[in-house]
Formats: structure tokens, C-alpha cells, sequence
């Protein structure tokens, strides 16, 4: 095989080759060469640089965001410029037969290679490694069996029309290209964008094909292709769709000048008997698909009849409606199959034909509850019924809704409690009262032979004597001692007050002295619970030289006063009131009622006067002198002594 190597520009690396000139003719290699040129592609990669036109800036493209719906997914994170080339032509009206030159063959090019692009057909270029951008350096077998290295459009079937990949696989370029699905439009053609940017008005985007493998494809950016002059030259064509309500139709669609051809499906119509298929699924006069029905009624119901096309009429084929019977088919046709029939399970089959009603598993003939689901057959009491149908599970005589252990055939309300450990009265407690010996102030407990053990509680348990007359009741070996005792004081003198060991205290009216807290009411006595005062205290003390009152508080006051007074006893009731009593006035002339006595007058003590000196009359009656006791009788004197005259 022999590598050629056309118009390439070398550079100054191997100046013996090429001399920086733009070599015209065709250098053949032999197969014993091919290690020169690789040296030759080394050296001209070391010193002379890239091709102004190639593809700079490939490495490092983006990945592209996987989608998730399987289709084109946009990379909503890639940069615009990242996405898109600019919008400059790819060729600016090139100069015949130069490369990007329309042509129809090799002869119309100065390097004889007219090669298919997007564009058309148009002139190509030699090359070792870079081209313009948009092309790829490949090497390419002409017919010759020798490879020649040309620059060859990356996405010549770019927005192809298109019915499958293999449509989309160009001549020479175009590596990875998928038939990318439009919808009812048809199919087109993207490009690989894995390694390269897509062209201006293109975005690279993920492809989820149905083998679930995913591509990276350029797709336009307004999601409508139009015809290359590439897709015109080969009449490119896809397949379409023009769907409706009642079904859809395929056809096709081509490139041309003027662009794509409307599709040329038949509309979806609704099937009718003028056989033809109208609604394209591929029956002819298919008229339920078509949507027409037909009813067939008499007078149990109406049953949906079968519409048939036959001799361009419709007829209506089916059976009529019946009365219902067992027998998993609505024969009335009203909608629901065996409907007067039970069906316990509420599957298809009435209870009538379906041989395990409760759909457990357990055919009815073996089955301990034919009609509640009951798989493993559980049957706690032994008997005829399963625990899911027997209302009775332990067979206590008491239903299983009454029953607090409807699975214990020990316990259930109404039966005597034992020790058992058990609440067989079902009232919440266990073993209550069998070994209660009425005293609260020990543990009754069943002991493990069902007897009872009787043992004191710990001393200060709270407990209850038994009477509401004591407030704080604890236990003290084995017994209830009460203590602090309820004071039943009403604060009441009038009630008698008592505490009831039962109902506690009470207040018993009485009839009692008793003090309305008024020290100016005397007597005072209970009645009706009340103490009633007593007659009102006059204080009055007889004197004439107090003023008499009465403090509620204090009681009687007899407070002093001034003044002239008169007692009304004697003469010497006239005087004056001094310190609460009246005291007579002094020196007053006045009869003290003592006849022995002389010169009376008042006194603060009365009335009184002087002894009358009978000494002194008897001497006076004595010539001599008197010797001897004298005294007064009634006011005269006696003279009982003796008189010695001279």
C-alpha cells in the first residue's frame, strides 16, 4: 500500500522536501517508507505549527449534561460561544477549483478531489493533519487501494433527512452520526459533537438511544431542519406521520429544491364500512377500532352487539340480554356479573361457583371458615370453627367481643377469681380478694401453691383507719394507726361540735350562756345556733357624783364628776362632789341625833358633834371639888361621883 501526500504546507523542517513551497506534485511512498514519513509528520509537528484554518481549541470540551427523558437534552451549563462556531461563512466565495469550490468532479478542482460535504459537492484539499474548521484529515481510499489524505466535512449528513442511522453514515466523514427522531416531521440527521463544537445555529446535545447508549449530537437550535445542498443532491428522505383522534397515519417526505415535501400520509379518519383502512391501523373495516358501536335490546337490558362490515352494510352481531344466573357472566348486561349473587371476597366469582369464597387459599371443602379468611386455620378451642368465623374462640360460653381473653377459656366475666396469676373476672385486676384477710396494712398475695401469704407492709405506708376523724393514717406493724385528729371547731359557742367516724364533723345547736362579744347586755343565751343578748346593763351605782354609761367593749363606766350634791340622807347631804363622792360642806350647824353631844356640826364624815363634859357640870353643881366619874343619860349628865365641900 502507498501513502500520498498531497499540496501541503511543510514549513522550514525539512527544507530538502518542500523548501516552503506549495508542492504540486504527488510524492509516492513504498511500504518500506512509512517509517520515514512518520518522521517527517514528528518533525513537522515539533517545529512547524498548526494550519491557521484547522480546529483549534478541541481538547477540553465540555461534557454535556446526560439527560433523562431519552431524548436531546441541551447542556444548560456550556457557554454559548463553548456551544456554537461563529457565524461566519465557511467559505467566502472561494476562487474556482480552490478548496471549498463547488464542483461537479475531479476535473473542476486544482487538487482533483471533488468530494460530497453539507454544502454539495466541492473541491477538497490534501493534508497530513489539520484542516480548516469543519473538516477532518482522513485518509481516504479512492479506489486505488492507497490511502490519500484529504479534508473531508466532519458533518456532511448535518440535518439530513433521514429513516435510520446507516442514512446518516456519509461517504468519507460524519463518523457517529445518529438518525435523530422529530416526531410526526420525521427524522434527521445530528453530528458528533464529543470532541468538537457544532457549527453556528447548532447546539451539542445528549442522546439517549433506545439501546440506552449516549451520543452527543449537534442539533438546530430551532429544532427544524431544512434541506443541505447535500440532501438535495441524494433526494434524502425520512418517514412522517399526520395523526388524529382516531388513529395515525405514516407516509414520507424528501428533499428537493424548494426544500422538503409535505408528507404524504393519508388524514386518520374514523373507520367506516368502504373497505378501506381509514384510520390506518392496518385493518380494513375495522369499525370497532373505529369507535361505532351498536346495542342489541330487549326487555331485560341492552348488550353491546360487534359492529361488522358485510357487503358495505354494518350489522350487529352479539348476544341478547338474559336473567342473571350464577355463572361469572353478566347476562343482564347491566355491568356487573352475577350482581344478585353474594360474593364474600369481592373477586370475579360469586360465592355460587367460586370454590374458596373468602380467597385464602383454603378451598371451601376444607376450610374451618369458608366465608372470613382464615390461611393458616388457626381454631384455638379445637372445634368445628376456625378462630376468623367462631365467635367464641376458647369456648367460655362469653362471645369474643364480651370476652377480655376471648383465646383463655379461664378467663372471662363473671368467673370466680383464683390464685392463678390471672384476671379471670376480667374487671382489670388479678387475683383480687382471695387472699385479702381485711386488713390493709399487709401484702395478701397467692403464693406459688395458690395459697396466701399475708405479710405487714413497711411501717409509714399510708393507709385508712376507717374513720374520717383522724387526717394522716399510716401503718405500723401490720396495723393502721390514725393520727392527727380533725378539729371539728366551728368557732361557735352556741353549737356543740363533734366528729362522726363516718360522716365526720357536725355542729349540734345549743342552748348555753353564751357572750355577744357586747359587755353592755347582761344574761345573754343560745338559740337556733345564735347567741341572743341579754337585757342592756344600766351601770347605774347609786352615786351622785358620777356619770353612769356603758362601753360594748369595756362594760359599764362610772366616771367622776364635779358639782354641788345632796345625798337626801341627813342635813349634811349638801356639798360638794369631789373624786366620785360628795363630800359635805364643813362647820354647817346641825343635829346629830345624840343628846350627850353639844355643838353639833357637819363634818366630812356627817353630822357630828362633842361629847357633852359632864366633869365640868358636875363640878359646877359641886361647891367643892368633884371627885368621881361623871356621865351623860339622854342628854342630861349623872353625876356619880363625889362632891367634897369645903
Amino acid at each position: 500500500m502507498r501513502i500520498a501526500i498531497f499540496d501541503t504546507w511543510v514549513g522550514s523542517c525539512w527544507p530538502h522536501f518542500c523548501r516552503k513551497t506549495y508542492c504540486g506534485s504527488e510524492m509516492m511512498l513504498k511500504r518500506n517508507e512509512l517509517q520515514f514519513v512518520v518522521l517527517v509528520w514528528i518533525c513537522m509537528a515539533l517545529a512547524c505549527g498548526s494550519d491557521p484554518t484547522s480546529s483549534a481549541g478541541d481538547e477540553g470540551w465540555n461534557t454535556l449534561d446526560q439527560g433523562t427523558d431519552g431524548l436531546l437534552v441541551p447542556d444548560a451549563q456550556l457557554d454559548q460561544a463553548e456551544t456554537t462556531a461563529p457565524c461566519e461563512p465557511v467559505f467566502s466565495d472561494p476562487e474556482p477549483g480552490t478548496f471549498g469550490a463547488p464542483c461537479t468532479s475531479n476535473a473542476d478542482c486544482a487538487d482533483p478531489f471533488c468530494l460530497p460535504s453539507r454544502f454539495g459537492s466541492i473541491c477538497s484539499q490534501s493534508c497530513i493533519t489539520d484542516c480548516p474548521e469543519g473538516f477532518i484529515c482522513k485518509g481516504i481510499d479512492l479506489g486505488s487501494g492507497d490511502l490519500t489524505f484529504l479534508c473531508v466535512d466532519r458533518m456532511e449528513t448535518l440535518c439530513m433527512p433521514c429513516k435510520d442511522s446507516a442514512d446518516c453514515q456519509a461517504q468519507y466523514g460524519g463518523e457517529s452520526a445518529i438518525c435523530l427522531p422529530g416526531g410526526e416531521d420525521g427524522s434527521f440527521c445530528g453530528a458528533d459533537c464529543s470532541d468538537v463544537p457544532c457549527p453556528c445555529g447548532y447546539t451539542c446535545s445528549d442522546y439517549v438511544a433506545p439501546n440506552g447508549l449516549n451520543y452527543k449530537q449537534c442539533v438546530p437550535d430551532g429544532g427544524q431542519c431544512g434541506c443541505s445542498q447535500r440532501a438535495v443532491e441524494l433526494q434524502a428522505t425520512t418517514e412522517c406521520e399526520t395523526s388524529s383522534q382516531f388513529g395515525t397515519c405514516s407516509g414520507e417526505r424528501y428533499c428537493t429544491v424548494s426544500g422538503l415535501t409535505n408528507c404524504d400520509a393519508s388524514f386518520p379518519d374514523q373507520e367506516t364500512c368502504d373497505g378501506i383502512d381509514n384510520n390506518c391501523d392496518g385493518i380494513t373495516d375495522n369499525l370497532e377500532a373505529g369507535g361505532i358501536t351498536c346495542p342489541i335490546t330487549n326487555d331485560i337490558g341492552t348488550c353491546p352487539g360487534t359492529p361488522v362490515c358485510e357487503d358495505g352494510e354494518v350489522l350487529c352481531l352479539g348476544e341478547e340480554a338474559t336473567e342473571e344466573i350464577c355463572n361469572g357472566l353478566d347476562d343482564d348486561c347491566n355491568g356487573v356479573t352475577d350482581d344478585p349473587f353474594p360474593n364474600s371476597d369481592d373477586d370475579t366469582m360469586p360465592d355460587c361457583i367460586d370454590d374458596d369464597d373468602d380467597n385464602d387459599g383454603v378451598i371451601d371443602p376444607d376450610d374451618n371458615c369458608q366465608l372470613d379468611p382464615n390461611p393458616l386455620q388457626e381454631n384455638n378451642d379445637g372445634d368445628e370453627m376456625g378462630d376468623a368465623c367462631d365467635p367464641d374462640d376458647d369456648n367460655d360460653t362469653i362471645f369474643d367481643e364480651d370476652d377480655c381473653a376471648p383465646f383463655d377459656g379461664q378467663v372471662y366475666p363473671g368467673n370466680p377469681e383464683t390464685c392463678d396469676g390471672k384476671d379471670n373476672n376480667c374487671n382489670g385486676q388479678i387475683d383480687e380478694g382471695i387472699c385479702d384477710d381485711g386488713n390493709y396494712c399487709t401484702q395478701d398475695l397467692c403464693d406459688s401453691g395458690g395459697g396466701c401469704t399475708n405479710n405487714p407492709r413497711p411501717d409509714g405506708t399510708p393507709c385508712d383507719d376507717g374513720t374520717v376523724c383522724t387526717q394522716i393514717d399510716i401503718c405500723q406493724g401490720g396495723q393502721c394507726q390514725g393520727g392527727n385528729e380533725l378539729n371539728c371547731d366551728d368557732g361557735n359557742q352556741c353549737t356543740t361540735d363533734e366528729c362522726n367516724p363516718v360522716t365526720g364533723c357536725s355542729s349540734i345547736n345549743n342552748s348555753a350562756s353564751c357572750s355577744d362579744m357586747n359587755e353592755c347586755t347582761l344574761n345573754d343565751s343560745c338559740l337556733n345556733g345564735a347567741c341572743l343578748p341579754g337585757p342592756t346593763d344600766s351601770c347605774n351605782d347609786s352615786n351622785v357624783c358620777t356619770a353612769d354609761s356603758c362601753n360594748p367593749a369595756t362594760g359599764c363606766v362610772n366616771q367622776a364628776i364635779g358639782g354641788g350634791c345632796s345625798t337626801g340622807i341627813s342635813q349634811c347631804d349638801t356639798g360638794n362632789c369631789l373624786g366620785g363622792s360628795c363630800v359635805p360642806v364643813t362647820g354647817t350647824a346641825c343635829n346629830d341625833g345624840d343628846s350627850c353631844t353639844d355643838f353639833d356640826q357637819c363634818t366630812t364624815n356627817g353630822c357630828s358633834g362633842q361629847e357633852k363634859n359632864c366633869d365640868v357640870t358636875c363640878q359646877q353643881q359641886c361647891s367643892g371639888i368633884y371627885l368621881g366619874g361623871a356621865f351623860c343619860v339622854f342628854g342630861g349628865c349623872v353625876c356619880a361621883g363625889t362632891c367634897i365641900n369645903f
